[in-house]
Formats: structure tokens, sequence, C-alpha cells
């Protein structure tokens, strides 16, 4: 007579609590351009075929470090960079404030609107270069504005033409270079040569706008291209 052995088999099942939860998507990732960030949590972006807008309310939000007053609470949408990089974008024209609409007080201190590209370290660190116009310009201006451990380094202003301004910003090794031009009407780039800058580490890059004024501020941009080694 065969002896048949008769092997069973238990299965362990592992229970499924015992798996952490599959992370969620962030609510704030904009698909090709980064995360937005909005530190008052009263800004709105949206993207659509490509272009981004970013809606600023009647409120100050700038990046700005003063004797009675220290603000970093423009909205911003970020991604990081790590080694060399070339950060382009394309900031659609728009119009100056209005007069005696700003948002710190007084007739001498004139409001203005921002956009452009931003170099992120830290609240203490950081660069942007961007078109603006204050409440009593008659064209646009390129401005740079840079902070080194919460200190401004001396920037540059051009005059530019009234229309789309093309930006780019690049990294090797630790230094800083800016270019700009309207893809309209400029073959070539134009350099700005100050502030020097240097940023090591690792950085978040991408682009800003700033509003001073008691009107909201509404701005495009299009054409966003990171490239890092």
């Amino acid at each position: 007579m065969r002896r048949l052995s008769i092997v069973f088999l238990i299965a362990v099942a592992t229970p499924i609590w015992a798996y952490p939860p599959p992370p969620k998507p962030n609510a704030n990732l904009i698909r090709g351009w980064g995360i937005f960030v909005d530190p008052d949590k009263d800004c709105r972006c949206t993207e659509e075929k490509g272009i981004l807008a970013l809606v600023i309310p009647a409120k100050n939000h700038d990046f700005s470090f003063r004797y009675n007053s220290t603000r970093t609470n423009a909205p911003r949408v970020l991604q990081s960079a790590h080694g060399d990089f070339k950060l382009q974008v394309k900031v659609q024209e728009f119009s100056a404030p209005k007069e005696e609409t700003s948002t710190e007080g007084g007739t001498r201190i004139q409001s203005g609107f921002s956009a452009g590209l931003l170099i992120w370290k830290d609240e203490k660190n950081f660069l942007r270069l961007d078109r603006f116009m204050s409440s009593n310009s008659i064209k646009p201006s390129i401005r740079v504005t840079a902070y080194q451990e919460g200190r401004t380094t001396p920037g540059r202003r051009a005059m530019v033409a009234d229309s789309v301004t093309l930006f780019q910003i690049k990294r090797i090794g630790k230094k800083i270079t800016m270019e700009y031009k309207d893809p309209d009407n400029d073959t070539e780039w134009v350099a700005i040569d100050r502030p020097v800058v240097e940023f090591s580490g690792e950085l978040q890059v991408g682009v800003t706008a700033a509003n001073t004024g008691s009107e909201a501020f509404t701005v495009k941009f299009e054409g966003l291209k990171f490239e890092e080694k």
C-alpha cells in the first residue's frame, strides 16, 4: 500500500495596511513648468496650451528687504536645478499700473508690476531677471534684482520695447549669466554684465511675478525651456 504524502501550502497574506499608501499627486504641480508656490495663498496659476498665467490680487506681493520690512511673498513656479543649466522664457507684454496705487501708502512711492525669471536658493539668496513697469513708466524696463545673504547686489536697468520679452539665465559652475532680447526684432541676445552673482549647489529655478499696486495683475508666460547638464 502506497503512502500518499499531501503537502498543504499555507499562504500567509500580508494585510493591506502593512504597505504605505501611494503618494498623493502634488496639486500645485504645473506640468512642464514646476511647482506653484503661493506663500500668501491668494494668487492663482493656470496653464493652457503651453501658456502659463499668474494672477496676483490687489495686494503687495514682492521680493524686498528694507529697514522696516522684509517681503518674499511673490508667487512663483519653480523646479530643481543641480548642475549647469539654461533657463529661458517669454514674458508677454503688460500695461503699467495706475498712478498713486501703491500698497505702501503715500504718493511718492510708485506702484509696479513685474514678471520674469527667478533663481532661488533661500529667502536671503536669490536673483530675479524681469520686465518691470511702474505707474510712471513710459516704456517697460529690464530689471535685475539680486540678494546675497539678505543684501542687495547692485543691478542694472535697461529700457526695452513694449512687446514680448525673451529672457535667458545660465549657470556654468557657480557663475550666473543673464541675457534678454525682443524675439520679434532682435537677432542677438543682449548680455547683462552686472550684478556679478554666483550660486552653488541645488537651486529652485523658474518664473515669478510681483505686484506692489492696489489693483490686480495678470501676466502670461510662454515657451519655457529648461536644460540641465
